[in-house]
């Protein structure tokens, strides 16, 4: 893989990931959506800002702890049942894009259990008022991550990243793939929620070491692994699809999202 390879593959790491992170917000929230409907109460707001917070506020729920564990349970399970089908996707990049959707469920999912129950905000935050003993949903967290780990590291191999690929120009693809939309964030919110800079500067900071983490988990899943010394054909073509609909998210994301109002009292 050469300079310009490693380029375009980043570029089109970028496009997946924005995509697939998004998603997964959107899911996250559908999932509490979901519980709600379930407890037989009405959704009274639905806030998606993937820069920034996003949430689900139910009216009359009944269960408060049952919508609670809505968006790790229903929404991981919306990301991750894609793959159930993956056997029969002869697609490289709808492959890519399902197990990207996957890790970033697992891995989104997981850090907002063990940041939230650690600073008490959020679902984390929320489960532990509720009740919820800290060590179940610390275990719950870093079971995903582990996951998260395994599925980044096997993706790897739909973005032509083999065991022969260096470790430096693997990292400098995921890097490169993941540390533009954590930029983004921080734009963002200096923008638009500057009082909480250093809350979505340490969620940034968190994505870029997940990034040098995954190249890692990559590498050596590479080496002993005999699916990644398959060839794969990386998805060239749809490298400007993926991009077109990246920018198109990005730039709604600008110009429709506010400063949404913070319902976690900071």
């Amino acid at each position: 893989m050469n300079r310009a390879s490693t380029y375009r593959t980043s570029v089109l790491l970028f496009a997946a990931f924005t995509i697939a992170y998004n998603l997964t917000i959107a899911f996250h929230e559908l999932g509490h959506s979901t519980a709600v409907v379930l407890d037989g109460s009405r959704i009274q707001d639905f806030v998606l800002n993937p820069f920034s917070w996003s949430w689900n506020l139910g009216e009359g729920v009944h269960n408060v702890l049952f919508t609670c564990w809505g968006g790790v349970t229903f929404g991981l399970t919306y990301c991750v049942l894609p793959l159930l089908m993956i056997r029969w996707v002869r697609s490289n990049s709808l492959r890519l894009i399902m197990k990207m959707l996957a890790g970033c469920a697992f891995f989104i999912n997981g850090v907002y259990l063990l940041v939230g129950a650690q600073f008490n905000f959020g679902d984390g935050g929320e489960l532990l008022k509720l009740g919820v003993d800290a060590l179940q949903i610390i275990a719950l967290g870093t079971l995903y991550l582990v996951f998260a780990m395994m599925i980044w590291a096997e993706l790897q191999i739909y973005l032509g990243l083999d065991a022969h690929t260096p470790f430096w120009q693997r990292l400098l693809v995921i890097m490169g793939g993941i540390t533009p939309y954590m930029i983004l964030i921080l734009v963002y919110n200096l923008l638009f929620n500057p009082r909480q800079i250093a809350i979505w500067g340490g969620f940034a900071a968190i994505g870029v070491f997940a990034a040098i983490l995954f190249a890692c988990s990559g590498y050596v899943w590479a080496k002993f692994s005999p699916v990644a010394n398959k060839q794969w054909q990386r998805p060239e073509r749809d490298r400007y699809l993926f991009l077109l609909l990246a920018g198109i998210i990005l730039l709604s994301e600008f110009l429709i999202f506010g400063t949404p109002t913070n319902p976690f009292n900071f």
